[in-house]
């Protein structure tokens, strides 16, 4: 274990590597991809971390996936006692000073995602959202939701069409959020080890808010006293 020193020497040791199997296909000279189907698909397998040590998962384009090897940490002075005298990079750690904290890592529920996921058999799709983020996936803790139109949408199209409905009473869902994003985010909270964090952000404003009066290209908002 460490020992209660503000600043530390640690040395990172590599001790072992063992990696997932991968139904590989190349699609070009030194690309490989591993492919997932409705009988197979690969998948990272839960471990837990011992005191001190740290796990490294990898994928690669000569085709690693998931592949794993575990570091070993040690305090300097017990690094010079040990008779496995490997390389090893100095790694500082102060416990005193901190920076900004890492709520999570994610992906974003997209129109584009959706009608990719849900083109797939429904045992594949559903591998598909657990590879995200179930426990035997890279368990994906946030999720961003679109606002409505996006680059990855087929259309243009807003959650208040009614040009001067400030009071937003036509404000609506839209068949893309029904079918393609909320389905798919009720699983992925259902399969998830985590509670899913979960925000969003928009693209664009409706056309009739903005002066180019288009979803699409620049435009800056209008404001209700150009309504007047």
């Amino acid at each position: 274990m460490f020992n209660k020193r503000k600043s530390e020497n640690l040395k990172p040791i590599f001790l072992t590597a063992f990696a997932n199997d991968c139904s590989r296909r190349e699609y070009e000279p030194g690309y490989i991809v591993c492919v997932c189907n409705t009988t197979y698909c690969d998948s990272l397998k839960p471990f837990s971390l011992k005191p001190a040590t740290a796990v490294i998962i990898e994928s690669s384009k000569s085709g690693k996936r998931f592949a794993k090897s575990e570091i070993s940490f040690k305090d300097e002075s017990e690094f010079k006692k040990s008779k496995r005298r490997t390389s090893y990079i100095d790694v500082t750690i102060n416990r005193e000073k901190r920076y900004q904290s890492i709520i999570g890592f994610g992906g974003a529920f997209t129109d584009s995602a959706g009608l990719n996921i849900q083109s797939l058999p429904k045992t594949l799709s559903e591998r598909l959202i657990k590879d995200y983020f179930a426990e035997d996936g890279v368990q994906y803790s946030i999720g961003r939701i679109t606002i409505a139109v996006t680059d990855f949408s087929t259309r243009k199209y807003a959650y208040n069409e009614v040009d001067g409905d400030f009071n937003l009473t036509h404000f609506k869902l839209t068949e893309e959020d029904i079918k393609l994003k909320i389905p798919i985010i009720k699983y992925a909270m259902n399969v998830s080890t985590h509670k899913l964090k979960l925000f969003s952000s928009d693209s664009s404003s409706p056309a009739w808010m903005k002066t180019n009066n288009d979803i699409a290209g620049g435009g800056i908002l209008k404001g209700r006293n150009n309504f007047k």
